[in-house]
């Protein structure tokens, strides 16, 4: 039995092949050049292959699922599709299982909480759109001049605070040690409330109230979230290992 997962994959898609081998025991998760994508249905005997609608997009795979749409398949692997929510793909096949994304929180269920924290407050800004940046100004060095902040993951962001790329374990580290998290984007915001981390950010989700500016005042009255942790378990991606498995 084995686990694929597309090389351009989505973290999302990392963390549900993650738990389902977990699940399932498995210690290894191949990545897949898409153009390989039938190759691999069709040679593999027991086997997911995650992919998201966006791949679909993508010639290899969208010629791919034309074929599986057609009847042709092999009734012991599954493809297991990642979707919005409001946009599910129009594919008729028992072998492809549909997730839509309005159905959990992407977090790392398994990694383990760092002690203790420390003087640090953790920035991620959005590495797609720069201009979205710009809310940073007045938090950031000079205008800041007091507070330690390690700015990461974006490397077009040219200031002297960012300390480069981290690797994902590296960011879990940072998030589980640090006094503050500033976030905008998406990718790591539950981690950080599964992690009970003060957290500010611009992006849309499911407990916490975006912003439309940050400033230094709110580096300092901003606490951590009083969520409750049952509330963001109910969105847990091991919650849907099980469907995809039976």
């Amino acid at each position: 039995m084995k686990i694929f997962i597309t090389n351009t994959h989505e973290r999302a898609i990392r963390l549900f092949a993650k738990n389902l081998a977990h699940k399932l025991t498995i210690n290894q998760i191949a990545q897949f050049d898409e153009i390989n994508i039938y190759d691999i249905f069709t040679t593999n005997n027991s086997s997911y292959i995650f992919i998201t609608d966006k791949d679909l997009r993508n010639q290899y795979v969208k010629k791919f699922i034309d074929i599986i749409n057609t009847g042709s398949t092999k009734k012991d692997n599954k493809i297991v599709i990642i979707h919005s929510a409001n946009n599910k793909p129009k594919i008729s096949n028992p072998n492809v299982i549909f997730i839509p994304d309005n159905t959990f929180c992407a977090y790392d269920e398994h990694f383990e909480l760092c002690e203790p924290n420390e003087d640090f407050i953790l920035c991620e800004p959005n590495y797609i759109d720069m201009k979205k940046n710009s809310i940073l100004t007045k938090v950031l060095y000079p205008h800041n001049k007091t507070d330690q902040i390690r700015v990461v993951n974006c490397p077009r962001f040219r200031h002297p605070q960012n300390v480069g790329v981290t690797s994902e374990k590296d960011m879990l580290d940072l998030i589980s040690k640090c006094k503050l998290f500033i976030t905008l984007n998406s990718t790591y915001i539950y981690d950080a409330i599964n992690m009970k981390k003060p957290v500010i950010t611009t992006e849309k989700n499911m407990f916490i109230n975006p912003v439309e500016h940050i400033d230094i005042n709110m580096l300092k009255n901003t606490k951590s979230t009083n969520i409750d942790l049952e509330q963001l378990n109910k969105y847990k991606i091991s919650n849907l290992i099980n469907m995809i498995i039976k």
